[in-house]
C-alpha cells in the first residue's frame, strides 16, 4: 500500500492547449509585460518612499524605498515561469480522484486549464497592486479599492472549486 502511495502510476500523456489555454497565456503573456511596463515607465517620477504594504481597509500602513516597485514584476516573472513549467506535467498533479488511463486526458485538462486560469489571475493581481502602489505613490490616488481581498481570493479559490468539482463530475 505505501509503494503505491510513493509511486506515480498516473499514465503520462500529452495534453495540447485549446484555444481557451492559449488565450489564458496571452493574457498572462500581456499582464507580465505591463507589470514590467509600468515600473520602468514611471520610475523616475516616484518619491523615494512609495507604499509597499496595504491594509485590508486598502490604505497604505508601510513604506519603503522606491526600488520596492520591481520587487512584484521579479516576482511575477518568477511565479508564472514557474506555474508555466509546472502545467507541462499533469501526472505529478494531486487529484482527488484516481487517475485512470481513461480519465487522465479530461483530468488533466481540467487540472491545467486551473494552472493556466491561476497564471493570469496572479499575474493581473500583481499588476493591480503595482498600479495602485504606483498611484498611491504619485498621489493620483489615496488607497487601493477595499474590496481587493475578497475579490483576490474569489479570483483564487472560484476557480479552483469549479475545477474540483469538474473533476469529481468527470470521474
Amino acid at each position: 500500500m505505501l509503494k503505491k502511495i510513493i509511486q506515480n502510476d498516473k499514465p503520462k500523456i500529452k495534453i495540447e492547449k485549446d484555444n481557451i489555454d492559449k488565450l489564458l497565456m496571452l493574457i498572462t503573456l500581456i499582464a507580465v509585460g505591463l507589470i514590467i511596463y509600468l515600473p520602468i515607465s514611471n520610475y523616475s517620477q516616484l518619491p523615494t518612499e512609495i507604499p509597499n504594504h496595504f491594509g485590508l481597509d486598502g490604505k497604505p500602513d508601510d513604506y519603503s524605498d522606491k526600488n520596492i516597485i520591481f520587487l512584484l514584476p521579479i516576482m511575477t516573472i518568477f511565479i508564472t515561469l514557474l506555474l508555466q513549467i509546472i502545467s507541462k506535467f499533469p501526472h505529478t498533479f494531486n487529484f482527488p480522484i484516481i487517475i485512470t488511463e481513461e480519465n487522465a486526458p479530461k483530468q488533466y485538462k481540467i487540472a491545467i486549464r486551473m494552472i493556466l486560469w491561476l497564471n493570469a489571475s496572479i499575474s493581473f493581481v500583481f499588476l493591480y497592486i503595482t498600479y495602485i502602489t504606483i498611484q498611491v505613490a504619485l498621489g493620483k490616488q489615496q488607497q487601493m479599492s477595499p474590496y481587493f481581498v475578497p475579490i483576490f481570493l474569489g479570483i483564487v479559490f472560484i476557480p479552483i472549486g469549479i475545477s474540483i468539482y469538474n473533476m469529481y463530475k468527470n470521474k
